[in-house]
């Protein structure tokens, strides 16, 4: 479409109402041609969702790793843009049909809701329901949905997202941080978010094994997991070295190194 017309759009509803969100979908293209502060706020970020899925498929987190740093790390192509990002939709294959290990789902949310922009969630996804596309139809994507079928469903992953949505509401590093890769492996990968004074660590093992994973974190603090507050790590010589489960993430927050003994307390 003419950018003149969404130029008219987004200045139309601007005056209208502040912030009413105007948001565009793209497939393969430039998000530029779409997102910009005289054209709509957001955009169809269909990159990192073919990258999530696939990373964690292919026990290759090198793929995702590339597009968060090709997109939003310093120097990226959509630095600041808060791209709207997704792991299933109307149009693609639920991610309970296409996720080759089911036991990867929560690090899969946990990208989705720890990368640059906004997270969405497809109705039903949280329960996990499956739905492949065809080229037939697309009601296997659509389905309608009554709440009572899923009452004594395992509500485990509803648990974690909710844990997840808590944890972007506390911390802007999160929500609008810079990103920057911190270590990167076929079946591991650690980035970091920060915003002001706030940091923020994810980190991610996808291997059917716990690993060990040692990172730098210049500023003497204690860290804490937010998904998990009986992990609490204390940096020694500008570092730490975290024990990560197999098929698990963590989200580790960064706190100053004197309220270690509260932290110990809500333990």
């Amino acid at each position: 479409m003419d950018q003149d017309f969404f130029r008219g759009l987004r200045k139309f509803v601007d005056s209208k109402k502040e912030d009413f969100w105007l948001m565009g979908e793209m497939v393969h293209g430039d998000y530029r041609r779409l997102v910009a502060p005289d054209l709509l706020n957001s955009s169809t970020n269909y990159e990192c969702y073919k990258g999530i899925y696939s990373s964690h498929n292919d026990k290759n987190y090198f793929e995702i790793n590339h597009s968060l740093n090709r997109l939003f790390a310093q120097g990226g192509l959509y630095q600041g843009f808060k791209l709207y990002n997704f792991v299933d939709n109307h149009d693609v294959t639920r991610i309970g049909s296409i996720l080759k290990n089911k036991n990867h789902i929560t690090n899969v949310y946990t990208v989705l809701f720890t990368m640059p922009g906004i997270p969405s969630i497809y109705y039903g996804s949280e329960w996990m329901i499956e739905g492949e596309k065809s080229r037939e139809s697309d009601d296997n994507l659509r389905p309608a949905l009554e709440i009572e079928d899923f009452a004594q469903r395992d509500d485990t992953l509803i648990q974690h997202i909710k844990k997840l949505s808590e944890a972007r509401s506390q911390f802007k590093a999160l929500s609008c941080g810079e990103y920057k890769q911190v270590i990167v492996k076929n079946e591991q990968l650690v980035y970091a978010r920060s915003y002001e004074n706030e940091n923020v660590y994810v980190v991610l093992n996808l291997a059917d094994y716990e690993e060990t994973l040692s990172f730098r974190i210049e500023v003497e603090t204690v860290v804490k997991d937010y998904l998990d507050d009986k992990n609490v790590y204390e940096v020694q010589n500008g570092g730490i070295s975290v024990n990560v489960p197999a098929c698990t993430g963590m989200i580790l927050v960064a706190n100053k190194k004197e309220k270690l003994e509260k932290l110990e307390k809500e333990v």
